[in-house]
């Protein structure tokens, strides 16, 4: 049902973004200026128990975050930001009963690789270097949105406790900034966290000298560390199972050797493993082709691995030469094309109950539908969207 609110959501979004925009002006005198100016919308989230969403809108580069709330999604401002300072607004993160919404505010999160010294960007020149922080916003738009801690990654457990990267470390706060602290060490570079369903746990992926990265669990302050079948490759997006016992992650070869040819185009493999959480035994579950249409998928959200309410594990491959949507037994097995055709699935997001997904792809009945995007739905038992 969430996926399909969102998707309801999206199109109501868009529509009230055309309603708020200026007239489109004459193309006598269009300008580069007119063109940038021109509003658009990113960013769409939705929360996980509630019939709430969140974007951001940019508006001749002014960017705030709105909500809207259903069943009706009527958008509403949650920050009043007036300048367009080149400071991006990312990470929209719900908290999972949707009353509360934390965002990231700085940074070039779309970079290539980071600046020297991870500067974030200063484009107005100020003599205050900006900093990547965290914020606080009330959905409703009842109180002011403010700055909480500096931080970057957001993710919000089920019992309210905030964790955030800084500095390449996991750091936790209350929601109110107050109370924050360096969660624990560890000698990689960490990212990517995800709270356990209960709130107890946080997964996390380290990666280490650039060239192989480990998933690990943060149990609490007395228990160490567990690490998930550790090996020499480079292991991330750690996704827990609805009942919380098991953890789905990525696995690509670690890097090193002798240096490729510059022009060289090598596969880059990549495979699917779960591990339990109890013992941290894990096991491999899918392995791509090794082909370059095999090799890990460079798009909106990269594999999109999910857990499906059959037990069942989704993701995104190109392994056709076409980025589509695949299933497979959490056991291991075939895995299970969802979405055949020649056209892209991009964005992506799950029904609540996990039985559905829904998409976006440049197909359609009209020869034109190759140009554009439109919103399907497919189960994840198979069948046709």
């Amino acid at each position: 049902m969430k996926a399909f609110l969102m998707a309801a959501a999206a199109a109501s979004v868009l529509r009230a973004a055309a309603a708020h925009a200026a007239p489109a002006p004459a193309m006598d005198g269009f300008s580069v200026r007119d063109a940038i100016a021109y509003p658009f919308t990113l960013g769409l989230v939705s929360a996980q128990n509630a019939d709430r969403i969140a974007w951001v809108r940019d508006v001749k580069g002014v960017r705030n975050v709105w909500a809207a709330e259903g069943p009706d999604f009527t958008p509403k401002p949650v920050t009043q930001f007036t300048e367009d300072d080149g400071q991006e607004l990312t990470g929209l993160t719900f908290s999972p009963d949707g009353k509360t919404l934390v965002f990231v505010r700085g940074g070039d999160h779309d970079a290539n690789w980071p600046a020297a010294g991870n500067l974030a960007p200063d484009p107005a020149g100020g003599p205050a270097e900006p900093k990547v922080t965290l914020w606080l916003a009330d959905p409703t738009g009842a109180r002011p949105a403010a700055k909480i801690v500096e931080g970057d990654e957001p993710a919000v457990s089920a019992r309210g406790e905030l964790a955030y990267v800084k500095d390449g470390a996991v750091w936790t706060a209350k929601l109110d900034g107050t109370g924050a602290k360096k969660l624990f060490f560890d000698r990689g570079k960490d990212s990517e966290l995800a709270w356990s369903p209960d709130g107890s746990k946080l997964a996390f992926s380290s990666l280490r000298d650039g060239d192989h990265g480990f998933v690990g669990i943060f149990s609490g302050e007395t228990q160490p560390i567990e690490w998930l079948a550790p090996s020499t490759g480079i292991d991330r997006e750690p996704v827990w199972s609805p009942d919380g016992t098991r953890i789905a992650y990525t696995r690509q070869p670690g890097r090193g050797g002798a240096p490729q040819p510059i022009l060289a185009r090598e596969p880059r493999p990549w495979a699917i493993w779960t591990a339990e959480v109890a013992t941290a035994a894990g096991h491999r579950v899918w392995k791509s082709p090794d082909t370059l249409h095999g090799s890990y998928p460079d798009v909106a959200g990269q594999a999109n691995l999910a857990w499906a309410g059959n037990g069942a594990l989704t993701f995104l491959s190109e392994a056709d030469n076409w980025p589509h949507l695949y299933a497979v037994p959490a056991a291991g097995g075939e895995a299970r094309l969802l979405t055949p055709g020649a056209f892209m699935v991009e964005h992506i997001a799950a029904s609540r109950d996990g039985k559905a997904i829904v998409y976006s792809a440049n197909t359609g009945k009209d020869p034109d539908d190759n140009q554009r995007r439109h919103l399907f739905r497919v189960s994840v038992d198979g069948g046709a969207p």
